[in-house]
């Protein structure tokens, strides 16, 4: 059709890519829109908004599942926009002496970092719901981005259970040190 009508097969494709890098375009703007937003403030975003960046990714990317060339590139740039989310995320986590603290309550530090974790794992629950419906290729660039969330979870909690780490090894030296002899005696006295 394209022959009959004069067009050059290289030229339609010229003006198709245009289209298509203004599309994904787009597809950035709309996935990494909710993302600036919920980290617009101080406070760590809310599970809804986890769930509204969750629902935009799922949107994308139904809406390309059709062609499997267009859903790489969708794939591609969702796994921009989780980056972005993790970027942002990364910058909220508490860190210093109050994050870690293991006597007390729980503090203001590490509530914040519960938070951050949680909604680090929302995301990777979410968005995993749309890898089986994916070609493998796509679905490898979006393993990759989750990788990205699951990277910052670790780093999230290493720290604090670092210090439980430490405690709990401080802990059993002190006991392994302690002498019992004594003790044992002393209640083998009372029998």
């Amino acid at each position: 059709a394209c022959k009959s009508a004069g067009i050059d097969e290289g030229t339609l494709l010229r003006v198709i890519e245009a289209y298509e890098m203004e599309y994904l375009k787009q597809t950035f703007a709309r996935l990494s829109d909710p993302v600036n937003l919920m980290f617009s403030g101080a406070r760590p975003p809310t599970p809804a908004d986890v769930k509204n960046l969750a629902s935009s990714v799922n949107a994308e990317i139904k809406a390309v599942e059709h062609d499997d060339r267009l859903t790489l590139a969708v794939c591609r740039q969702v796994a921009k926009a989780v980056q972005l989310f993790v970027v942002r995320a990364e910058s909220m986590v508490s860190s210093g002496p109050e994050a870690v603290q293991l006597v007390g309550g729980i503090t203001t530090m590490q509530s914040r970092n519960a938070i951050l974790y949680n909604i680090m794992q929302q995301l990777h629950k979410l968005v995993s719901l749309s890898l089986q419906y994916l070609p493998p290729t796509s679905a490898d660039i979006l393993q990759g981005a989750l990788r990205s969330l699951d990277r910052l979870s670790e780093q999230i909690l290493a720290p604090l259970f670092g210090a439980l780490t430490r405690v709990l090894e401080s802990i059993l030296l002190h006991i392994h040190q302690e002498n019992f002899k004594g003790r044992v005696l002393l209640a083998k006295t009372l029998d």
